[in-house]
């Protein structure tokens, strides 16, 4: 009896009476019911449930099963709340409800940073939306609209089913600060051969056009990429996550430089603890390297807060970003995010960069969060970035 009730306290699960109520220590499932969703497909909640109607389990079983339904659930970041209940009917057999508490889908709102550097203002600002869940089956739609530095359009869908992922999107844009215009089509295939394992690759169609030249560079870009680990916290009892991405890229440019390539990786370690009382720290490892005739668009620039991203480009990078989360005890919606950033970019020549400030995000219905933090490094920046 006392395995009975910690596993129960443990699980939060099925009452004793429910339990034992088959004979021979079985468990009767008559059916499930799905509670809560008014957006999110039955179908696509249902595959997500490991559990069978019509069956029946063992108790250690049918645990196993309802707490591996519910990390499926949890992982789609759909659901604020997910809840296993219990009942018997008429004949003594077990019926499961599934309550469901979704989430605000729709998302808006600005990104980019402006600051002041070396005696001179500059600003990188777009406004977004961004639809999660769009056909009640987690896909998504991100539209982002740049004004300043930029203009244009950047458009990413984002959809899949069971293990299998896509994404397709568009950029049409006016590039400021090369003095060009950029369009691209990109198309993506991804693989999930467990939670914490994806693999896939992207391909990028991209067309830089300057426009005090005739000449133009047309680039067909391979990246593929893996992802292992968590990048988001799945629940608050998950006290630490890491995830790990990796991604070297080859392009062909064709076009005025015709023939020519350049290849090169991308990486990225986060790693993320719950220290206490709910406060978070974060630590991201960013590593890059890149050769050849590389287009505008995809050569690597800095990360630093506190620094203008566009004035510091090179072949190689190595940066770390850290910073403390910490929710306002009165209202839990605002965080403070205090942040230290340094690292190096550079060529044939290598340059240092440190930055840091104090962030405030605050989680809004519409907000996931905002974003805005105050960095000095090399200057002044106001920090908006959405990172999606």
């Amino acid at each position: 009896m006392k395995r009975v009730i910690v596993m129960i306290l443990c699980f939060f699960l099925i009452p004793v009476t429910s339990l034992f109520t088959s004979e021979e220590g079985q468990i009767y499932l008559q059916s499930i019911r799905i509670e809560g969703n008014r957006v999110t497909k039955e179908r696509y909640i249902r595959n997500l449930i490991t559990l069978d109607e019509d069956r029946s389990y063992e108790f250690d079983e049918i645990i196993d099963q309802i707490n591996r339904s519910r990390e499926n659930l949890e992982l789609t970041g759909l659901f604020s709340n997910v809840f296993f209940n219990d009942e018997l009917d008429d004949q003594n057999n077990l019926v499961l409800t599934v309550q469901l508490k979704e989430r605000n889908y729709f998302f808006f709102g600005p990104s980019g940073y402006l600051g002041y550097e070396g005696g001179e203002f500059y600003s990188v600002v777009s406004l977004y939306a961004d639809y999660t869940n769009l056909f009640g089956n987690a896909s998504r739609l991100l539209v982002e609209v740049p004004f300043y530095r930029d203009y244009g359009i950047i458009a990413r869908f984002k959809g899949g089913s069971d293990s299998v992922q896509y994404m397709v999107g568009i950029d049409a844009r006016y590039d400021n600060y090369f003095d060009e215009n950029v369009q691209k089509f990109v198309v993506g295939l991804g693989y999930g051969f467990s939670e914490r394992f994806l693999l896939g690759t992207n391909i990028h169609v991209s067309r830089e056009s300057p426009r005090t030249l005739e000449d133009h560079t047309l680039s067909t870009v391979f990246l593929p990429y893996l992802r292992f680990g968590y990048a988001q916290r799945l629940s608050m009892k998950q006290k630490s996550w890491y995830s790990l991405y990796l991604a070297p890229y080859l392009g062909i440019n064709h076009g005025s430089v015709d023939g020519s390539e350049f290849y090169g990786i991308d990486s990225r370690l986060s790693l993320n603890w719950d220290v206490f009382l709910k406060i978070v720290f974060s630590l991201n490892v960013y590593a890059s390297y890149q050769d050849g005739d590389v287009p505008n668009d995809y050569i690597i620039q800095s990360n630093i807060r506190g620094t203008y991203y566009d004035v510091y480009r090179g072949s190689y990078l190595f940066s770390v970003t850290s910073e403390f989360d910490f929710p306002w005890p009165w209202n839990n919606s605002i965080h403070l995010v205090p942040f230290l950033d340094y690292g190096m970019i550079g060529d044939s020549e290598v340059t240092f960069l440190l930055g840091g400030g104090l962030g405030l995000h605050w989680y809004t219905k519409y907000q996931n969060p905002l974003v805005l933090e105050l960095a000095y490094g090399k200057g002044v920046m106001l920090n908006l970035t959405k990172r999606f």
